[in-house]
């Protein structure tokens, strides 16, 4: 039964200081649950619990900034990480489309998933420019893998070990293309100081993409020598 009378809302059903007990109490759990973990990530996440639930931030600010309707699928997604950062409570936000699995009808499925894939981004921009963040904020889009290019007997497409990452935004040089395959679709070498096609040099690799992205974001703290990527450094985005 919840309470609907205005009268009711108001009633103080439990004093301040019985309710700064139970507040104390739940810190002090937390602080036990983060002690007894031996691991160093599950210690890292028991204090990332801990901070969001003695946190003061008001999720209300998100509201703010949010549409009068949000959208649906990618462009939802978008403005509501935009609305996150303009209102201070993110730096970083993963969004997520789906639909390239096509093992099966690959170009009746790719296409549509393709330009809900472009629509998202386009709204995810505009939303930067609504709120003035167009040098504040890079995005960088791509997948885990990419698809065949050949198609399979249900005209679908496989996966594949090369795929492509777009990057955009703050700070990035546009307008190139790093990186070349052959006529069968298989990854060319690369110099590491001029980036174009060399038989003597290297393979780009998803942790290349990761070394080059720490490095343009300026990631060079603890956590990057706690997880270090040892590949060689590239200057794939300035």
């Amino acid at each position: 039964m919840f309470p609907t009378d205005p009268d009711l809302l108001d009633l103080e059903l439990v004093g301040q200081s019985s309710y700064s007990l139970v507040q104390q109490a739940r810190e002090e759990r937390l602080v036990r649950q983060r002690m007894a973990e031996t691991l160093p990530k599950r210690q890292k996440q028991m204090e990332q619990l801990q901070t969001v639930k003695n946190s003061d931030v008001e999720l209300q600010s998100l509201l703010d900034f949010l549409p009068n309707e949000v959208s649906s699928g990618l462009a939802g997604q978008a403005e509501v990480a935009i609305a996150a950062f303009a209102s201070g409570l993110a730096v970083s936000a993963n969004l997520n489309a789906s639909g390239f699995d096509t093992h099966g009808d690959h170009d009746q499925d790719h296409t549509p998933s393709l330009t809900a894939l472009l629509e998202g981004i386009d709204q995810l921009w505009e939303q930067i420019e609504l709120r003035g963040m167009q040098d504040k904020v890079t995005i960088l889009i791509g997948s885990d893998f990419g698809r065949t290019p050949f198609y399979n007997e249900g005209d679908g497409k496989d996966h594949w070990n090369i795929t492509s990452i777009m990057a955009m935004g703050a700070g990035i040089t546009g307008n190139r293309i790093i990186g070349a395959t052959n006529e069968n679709f298989e990854a060319l070498k690369l110099n590491t100081s001029t980036l174009q096609p060399d038989d003597n040099g290297i393979i780009i690799t998803p942790q290349h993409v990761h070394r080059s992205l720490r490095d343009f974001l300026g990631v060079q703290d603890d956590l990057d020598k706690l997880f270090p990527i040892g590949v060689e450094k590239l200057d794939l985005f300035s």
